[in-house]
């Protein structure tokens, strides 16, 4: 599958019946600042749900910030991830993710993990 440089539509999870089939039985990985549940979708590509709440950053700068970090990441690393239904939940000290270009980094262990 080639890389796209887009996020569309078709590679977000729009409604929550979508959320609610990855939160039954999904694979689980943790990492400092998130939790990533992934299931499998039977689609010819991946899609990405965020879930920051307002309990884990205040403000919805760092929210957004937070989610297009998330986004990006996803962008660059779709084309290697097909079939998965993935979900970003922020924990606790997500708000204090580092503000730097090389941000995306922070998401390498866990896009390995989802390869396997």
């Amino acid at each position: 599958m080639q890389q796209s440089s887009f996020f569309t539509r078709d590679h977000r999870l729009n409604r929550p019946c979508d959320y609610k089939f990855v939160f039954k039985n999904p694979t689980k990985i943790s990492s400092r600042y998130f939790t990533v549940l992934a299931k499998s979708n039977g689609l010819p590509h991946a899609r990405l749900g965020l879930a920051i709440s307002k309990k884990v950053a205040k403000k919805a700068v760092t929210r957004n910030y937070i989610k297009r970090l998330i986004r990006e990441s996803f962008r660059i690393n779709s084309h290697d991830i097909e079939n998965l239904d993935i979900v970003f939940i922020a924990r606790k000290g997500a708000e204090s993710l580092p503000i730097s270009s090389k941000n995306t980094e922070l998401f390498v262990p866990i896009w390995e993990k989802l390869y396997r």
